[in-house]
């Protein structure tokens, strides 16, 4: 079943990008699935217990890495750009990681057979996409190139209501469709409430450290804020991907990235869209 996700992974990179762009993601979703192969194999061979998935997902996970570090590079360079208030991005730093550590552990809990490599880097993929935002606009700014934030504020009171309806949602799937157990579930809404926790620690800190910037500096930190926060509503609106369901159906139900402020604020929530086009209710309380 992983191997038909990426397959479908693969589908939907010839379908959006150019033939070069295609055959790269092509390349490297059929390394992965090598890398899957030779493990799965090594480890039969041997005799010895089966390991985990998440075992299996870090020895493929190569591409998240890189991401990782290339973002971390990003944010070295950021600092030398503004010595002035490289303490401030140093002290944002640690509530990141620990922000990064609780979206890991909620993607472990969350994942299931069939959907392992795409839904665990995939989640941890969005996690890196927050963090490249978080200063994305002041390294442009640096760079001398325009940045056009958006007008829509986006705030707090948002994101605590899409994260409880993410919650109702996730909760009605995985127990009555998926048939996780109460214990399992119990574990999994406390990752959840844990992730909104250091969500909230970290966009706090921000909102505390515009002051201790130069002022043309605070206000590009502010507006990285708001588009931080437009980005984690996309996020929340689907559900975690699509409550980690990979088909053609579930992609068409999910809010695009690109999408306008107005598509964003209208969207009712993956789960609504796909009772909608499909008659099937996922949540009950969302």
């Amino acid at each position: 079943m992983i191997i038909w996700s990426l397959m479908g992974l693969v589908m939907l990179c010839l379908m959006g990008c150019g033939r070069h762009e295609a055959k790269a993601k092509v390349e490297k979703a059929e390394q992965k699935v090598e890398a899957y192969d030779s493990i799965k194999q090594t480890v039969e061979e041997d005799y010895s217990p089966i390991v985990s998935q998440m075992e299996l997902n870090d020895e493929v996970g190569e591409e998240t890495v890189a991401l990782k570090d290339s973002i971390e590079e990003a944010f070295q360079a950021l600092m030398r750009a503004y010595p002035e208030s490289k303490d401030v991005f140093e002290g944002e730093r640690e509530l990141w990681e620990k922000y990064y550590e609780a979206v890991k552990t909620v993607a472990r809990l969350e994942d299931r057979e069939g959907s392992s490599l795409y839904f665990y880097y995939g989640v941890l993929d969005d996690a890196l996409t927050l963090r490249e935002s978080s200063f994305q606009y002041l390294s442009l700014v640096h760079e001398g190139k325009k940045i056009s934030p958006s007008k829509t504020r986006f705030t707090p009171a948002m994101i605590k209501e899409t994260y409880r309806k993410y919650v109702g949602a996730t909760q009605q799937y995985l127990k009555s469709d998926y048939g996780m157990s109460d214990s399992e579930w119990a574990e999994l809404e406390r990752a959840i409430r844990e992730e909104e926790k250091c969500w909230n620690a970290w966009m706090g800190y921000r909102v505390d450290a515009v002051a201790r910037m130069p002022e043309e500096t605070g206000k590009i930190y502010k507006a990285c804020s708001n588009r931080m926060m437009r980005t984690k509503l996309i996020q929340l609106k689907n559900q975690n991907r699509a409550l980690g369901i990979t088909s053609d159906e579930a992609w068409e139900c999910r809010l695009q990235d690109d999408c306008s402020d107005e598509e964003l604020l209208a969207y009712p929530g993956y789960d609504k869209v796909w009772e909608e086009n499909y008659g099937e209710k996922i949540a009950e309380n969302s």
